[in-house]
């Protein structure tokens, strides 16, 4: 099941998102979660009331051109190691854009933790555009 997280709740994301992420530190982690979740969405997968994959959304602001617009920067994809290749995180995916979509978002992005993952989000129809 899809879901977004409510603002109590976010904290269970914490977890997985230190399995996932083993590069960031204690201290990070504990900023993250205790200041800047806040204005953040967290999206996740549950499958028999467990959350299995996540996607953080950011709230930022863009100016394209002279237009001053809200944007989204997708971050924190994760999927806990034992529920990979199941199609989990695609689903967050097509749930998400589909939103954006609808909401006539003018883009969103991301920025892959390695180029291992960029051939993932090729299949969402993001593109590479530029290194760090």
């Amino acid at each position: 099941m899809i879901r977004l997280l409510e603002s109590q709740e976010k904290v269970k994301s914490r977890p997985l998102y230190e399995h996932c992420f083993k590069e960031d530190t204690k201290e990070y982690i504990d900023y993250y979660y205790n200041h800047l979740i806040r204005e953040n969405e967290v999206v996740v997968n549950e499958q028999d009331g467990k959350i299995v994959s996540a996607v953080h959304l950011i709230p930022k602001v863009a100016i394209v051109g002279n237009v001053k617009t809200d944007i989204t920067y997708i971050y924190a994809v994760g999927t806990w190691k034992k529920y990979r290749q199941k199609g989990y995180v695609k689903e967050i995916f097509q749930n998400v854009l589909r939103n954006m979509y609808e909401n006539m978002d003018i883009f969103t992005y991301l920025i892959p933790s390695n180029e291992e993952n960029a051939g993932i989000y090729r299949t969402f129809g993001f593109e590479h555009v530029m290194d760090r």
